[in-house]
Formats: C-alpha cells, sequence, structure tokens
C-alpha cells in the first residue's frame, strides 16, 4: 500500500544531535574497550560494561548512521530505525551516567544522555501516527510484541533470581559486591537524601538537654 504523505524529514537540529552522538559514542567505546583497566567498577561488572561497549561500537553505531542517513532522506523505515537505536543508546548513557562508578569520560556519558534523549522526544512528537500506520498495510505486530516479552521476561528473571532471594534474606544481592555508586550527581543526590533522612530523625530537644545553647545574643 503507499504511504498517502511522505513521511517527515529529520530537521538539521536532529542531524546535528545524531551526529554528535555517534562521534561521542565511538569515543566513549573506544576508550572503554581498548584503554586497559579504564573502568572503576566491581570486577563483576566489567563484563557486562565491555559488551555493551562492543555492543554499541559493532552495531548500534553503524546501524545509528545508516539509519540517520536514509531518514534525513526520507525514509519512514529509516525514521523508525533512527528512533530505535536513539532509544537504546539513552538507556545505555543514562545507565553510564547515573550508575557507573566514575571515570574521565562522565562528562561524555552525560552528553550522550542528554543529546539522545533530546533526539527521541523530539523524532517521537514529529512523527505522524497516520502514515505510520498506512505504511505497515496491516502487518501483523504479534510477533514483535513477542519478542519484547520474551526480553522482558528474561531481564526480569536475572533480576529477580538475584535480587529477590537478597531482599528476602535481607542481604546484598552476590551480583553486586561492595559496589558503590561514585557518579557525582547520583552520589550528590544519595547524600542530600541522607542528610535530609537523618536531620529530619534528629530530636529537637536535643541541645535543650545538654543545656548549652549558644545564641547570637547570648554570645555578645
Amino acid at each position: 500500500m503507499t504511504v498517502s504523505q511522505p513521511p517527515r524529514r529529520l530537521t538539521r537540529t536532529d542531524l546535528v544531535a545524531s551526529t554528535l552522538t555517534l562521534l561521542l559514542a565511538v569515543v566513549a567505546t573506544g576508550v572503554g574497550l581498548f584503554v586497559p583497566a579504564f573502568y572503576r567498577d566491581a570486577e563483576v561488572f566489567l563484563p557486562q560494561l565491555y559488551g555493551q561497549d562492543l555492543l554499541t561500537l559493532v552495531v548500534a553505531v553503524p546501524a545509528l548512521a545508516i539509519a540517520l542517513y536514509s531518514a534525513y532522506q526520507g525514509s519512514l523505515r529509516g525514521y523508525v530505525v533512527w528512533l530505535g537505536v536513539t532509544g537504546y543508546l539513552l538507556y545505555t548513557y543514562a545507565s553510564y551516567a547515573f550508575l557507573t562508578a566514575f571515570n574521565e569520560l562522565y562528562l561524555v556519558y552525560g552528553a550522550l544522555f542528554a543529546l539522545t534523549l533530546f533526539t527521541l522526544i523530539g523524532g517521537i512528537a514529529r512523527i505522524d501516527p497516520t502514515v505510520l500506520k498506512e505504511a505497515l498495510d496491516d502487518h501483523s505486530v504479534r510477533g514483535y510484541i513477542a519478542f519484547q516479552a520474551i526480553i522482558a521476561s528474561l531481564l526480569a528473571l536475572i533480576w529477580f533470581a538475584d535480587v529477590g532471594p537478597a531482599s528476602l534474606a535481607g542481604t546484598r544481592p552476590r551480583a553486586s559486591p561492595g559496589q558503590r555508586f561514585q557518579s557525582p550527581s547520583f552520589s550528590h543526590w544519595t547524600s542530600a537524601w541522607s542528610s535530609h533522612r537523618s536531620l529530619s530523625r534528629r530530636p529537637s530537644s536535643g541541645s535543650s538537654e545538654r543545656g548549652a545553647t549558644c545564641s547570637p545574643a547570648s554570645s555578645s
């Protein structure tokens, strides 16, 4: 079935943001994979980080480059793939920015998180659902839904197999022995929350019980 109207092309802003995303992703994955002992995370997490970098460099970066060119030429299929890969990179570098131990690429992770968030929201807002529905031409989407459900179920099993028993036993999950989140933004948020909780639990009469409270009037 022929689409009734041409899909909207990417804007120049999208093109610039996604090009920067490509360049920064190559830098981030290249350093992570090829600089020895770059990551400072717990050893148990290193295979996941290396695997994520490898997948991003070998699959996501080329896919984003091809989809970006195709979408800029007006391809609806390229546009949808561009959104999908951008969403993957958003999830990836949100994790790196907030959950990995601080390293020299922290600002790069933050920039990738901001760029992909910006382009994904703008790209979704501009897509025409009528055009997308017509392009599907009544094709069944059950296979895509089933695939996503399988992936979600497997991830849930992986997490609950470790987190569930630890939650019931009140212990630390085996997959995170001694792991601390050291990204500045995350640590600042947690420190502020901890300080707020400790202050809210402090007895208000504590200073009066000790009897010697120094006020501006008494100190003069």
